[in-house]
Parts: structure tokens; sequence; C-alpha cells
């Protein structure tokens, strides 16, 4: 009596997926506009949060207009939200 064989041992041989680049699909440059921009006013806030906590002095102004990244982040990923949408077919 032989010992079971699990998941295709001794199956021969067995072919890998490959990704061709066809197939990947790329992020488009809006939505990475939007998500870069995004994040570094998200990080942009922390900052000034962690200086408000660390130190006697207020955070300069460009870390206060850095901050401002963040909303047009958001928008940059309404726009690109609203203009990738599928039209309802009727």
């Amino acid at each position: 009596m032989r010992a079971p064989e699990f998941l295709g041992a001794d199956a021969g041989p067995t072919k890998l997926a490959t990704v061709t680049d066809s197939s990947r699909t790329s992020m488009p440059p809006l939505l990475a506009a939007a998500l870069i921009s995004f994040g570094l006013g998200l990080l942009a806030i922390v900052v000034m949060f962690l200086v408000l906590l660390l130190s006697d002095t207020p955070p300069g102004l460009w870390l206060y207009l850095s901050a401002m990244l963040c909303p047009f982040g958001f928008l940059l990923g309404l726009v690109h939200a609203l203009r990738s949408g599928r039209r309802v077919r009727r």
C-alpha cells in the first residue's frame, strides 16, 4: 500500500502563472497624485502636532501650507472617482 500523495506531489511539472506587463494595470496619474498629496498632507498634520507638543515655538508657515495638501489630495481623489465612474446604461 502506498502513502497518499498530497497536493500534486509527483504529479509532474507544474506551470506557474506569470504576470505580464499587458495584464498588469497601472495606476492612473490623477489617482497617484491624489494619494501622494493626501499622504503628505496627513504627514504634515502629524508633524504639526508633534512640533506643538515637543517645543515652545509655533510650527512654521511651510508646515501649515503643506498641511493643505490633505484636502487638495482628497479633492483630486474625488475628481478621479467622478471621472472614472461608469455611466448608467438605459
